[in-house]
């Protein structure tokens, strides 16, 4: 599924682009998806034939969405943040916990309909540290 890209804006969503208007208007160099990290995504259910191993793994990339050049951080942008999204950043972290990752969510909204945990508490529960805003106004803390 191809995700929404405004038009001329060069970000793959308005949500993107929020952020890194933010960025520029407060004077933060920053590189726009241009680090590519390598992670193992497990699969699950798979099984080895030859020795019985269910952990089972295939090699992903990652492209994160906003690399501060100052300070290293690196911004993922979340309007929705899907199972897959979770599954995926959970094996990036795994696979690279000298990096200073941060999800800047759009909206804290809820994991599931049983509203057992929000965005903010999955990235509480697996070390991510996380802001909401709406507008894509990043803490202050982030950019020094």
């Amino acid at each position: 599924m191809a995700r929404y890209k405004p038009k001329g804006s060069g970000y793959r969503s308005g949500y993107e682009s929020r952020v890194a208007r933010f960025l520029a208007e407060n004077g933060v160099a920053f590189e726009y998806e241009k680090l590519t990290l390598s992670y193992l995504l497990p699969i699950r259910g798979a099984k080895c034939n030859p020795c019985g191993s269910t952990d089972i793994a295939t090699s992903r990339t990652y492209t994160p969405d906003f690399c501060l050049t100052a300070n290293g951080v690196i911004i993922e942008a979340k309007g929705r943040f899907t199972s897959l999204d979770r599954t995926k950043m959970a094996s990036v972290k795994r696979a690279h916990p000298d990096l200073d990752i941060r999800i800047l969510f759009e909206s804290d909204n809820w994991i599931t309909k049983r509203r057992k945990m929000r965005y903010s508490g999955w990235a509480d529960k697996h070390g991510f540290p996380w802001a909401v805003s709406k507008l894509g106004r990043c803490p202050e803390g982030w950019l020094k």
